[in-house]
């Protein structure tokens, strides 16, 4: 994405947007829930080489910053002076940064160019989005930088892929979906192929993405660069629903994936052989890292092998997040790691997932991973995996599940 709506076009200035947040605590203390101590949080902004806008543009953003914290939410207009405090109670603060702006032109498409397509894009939106997690601790000073990046507000589906068409590599590139939409039938999927190309889907509302039934390809496919779903401050909730298609809703090939909070992958069912399941990891370069976020209710009765998350190659690290629901016919309801692959898992529940009637032909043990199934060459760590491997008797392969409990947290 390129923000460069210039009253001057020949004159091109590049700016961004930083909140520097210093927190400065005083000697005394009142009494918040409790005998906590009591800190001031200051935000004011400063300035980056993130977005490329005019000189005088910025200054006609609104700038909201938003508090997530012990006692709840705290939202606030940053005022011209460029600069709000906060008084908080000690401990972790997901301090939030939105500046809305006009739209650039770039970005009008025209009327009926895809399906659920109303048009242009509104004349303001979220332009710059940043967030940090900010910890106070009762009687220490600390600071800490908000980074602001590019952002754009979308509604349809046409929006979308217009958003994504326009991102640039080089930094992070945030698009906002505020309405759910569905995909139609012919859609070939959305590409990050350059290793410096780095996306983020975050939303404000609760919304939907719902999956053509037919759809052969996955939602995104990454063969380089990053896409990371959702994060700590969102204020809405946003479900990937894959309408029992037959595909993955993401294929990682090479470069990271990021799932976090906020966010649901659900509801794909594969049932041939070349298909996968919600979450694949197939190539050696590719990492998929679940902090948060949920992968629920995917089948793969195709392969068989991972209904939640197939890790083909490269490696899978889980800190958080909930992997339940999930069937595969033949190994790893939850997980599935095959011998070239890497599973870590130190945080995070899987739970409530299942294998199909074919189970007991494969491993000869009448359980084959219902949370998650390890290959025997492959490698694995986290603190909480050796506690439960037991070795099949027909193969060498590992089974995370030491008793029928499907249960792994």
């Amino acid at each position: 994405m390129k923000y460069t709506y210039l009253k001057k076009p020949q004159l091109l200035f590049v700016f961004a947007a930083l909140a520097i947040i210093a927190l400065a605590f005083g000697t005394c203390f009142s009494p918040w829930k409790g005998d906590t101590g009591m800190g001031t949080l200051t935000i004011n902004l400063g300035i980056n080489s993130r977005l490329a806008v005019s000189p005088g543009e910025i200054d006609f953003f609104e700038h909201e910053v938003t508090l997530i914290g012990p006692g709840g939410t705290i939202t606030r207009k940053l005022p011209e002076s460029g600069a709000v405090t906060f008084e908080l109670a000690q401990g972790n603060w997901v301090a939030v940064v939105r500046a809305t702006g006009d739209t650039p032109a770039g970005y009008n498409i025209p009327p009926g160019t895809g399906p659920g397509n109303t048009g242009l894009f509104p004349s303001r939106m979220i332009r710059a989005y940043g967030e940090v997690t900010a910890v106070i601790k009762a009687g220490q000073s600390s600071s800490a930088v908000i980074p602001m990046q590019g952002a754009v507000e979308v509604e349809n589906f046409a929006q979308f892929a217009k958003a994504v068409e326009l991102c640039t590599p080089g930094h992070e590139e945030i698009i906002i979906i505020n309405d759910s939409f569905s995909i139609g039938s012919g859609f070939s999927g959305f590409s990050i192929s350059n290793q410096d190309m780095n996306i983020r889907l975050i939303t404000e509302k609760n919304v939907r993405i719902t999956m053509d039934s037919g759809s052969l390809t996955p939602f995104f496919l990454i063969s380089d660069g990053s896409l990371s779903l959702g994060s700590s401050g969102m204020r809405g909730q946003l479900i990937i629903d894959g309408n029992s298609c037959p595909a993955s809703l993401v294929r990682l090939d090479q470069g990271q994936f990021f799932l976090n909070d906020g966010v649901t992958l659900c509801n794909t069912l594969c049932t041939t052989t070349n298909q996968s399941c919600g979450v694949q990891v197939n190539g050696n370069g590719g990492t998929f890292r679940m902090a948060g976020g949920s992968i629920s209710g995917n089948k793969n009765l195709g392969s068989g092998f991972g209904g939640g998350v197939n890790v083909y190659a490269g490696e899978f690290i889980m800190t958080g997040g909930t992997i339940s629901g999930n069937t595969a016919l033949y190994a790893g309801g939850g997980v599935y790691v095959n011998m070239g692959g890497t599973f870590s898992k130190s945080g995070g529940t899987i739970t409530g997932n299942d294998v199909g009637e074919n189970q007991a032909n494969y491993a000869g043990t009448g359980s084959s991973g219902h949370a998650a199934y390890v290959a025997s060459n492959s490698t694995q760590g986290g603190d909480r995996l050796v506690d439960r491997i037991r070795n099949s008797t027909a193969r060498p392969e590992i089974n995370l599940n030491s008793e029928s409990n499907d249960n792994w947290e």
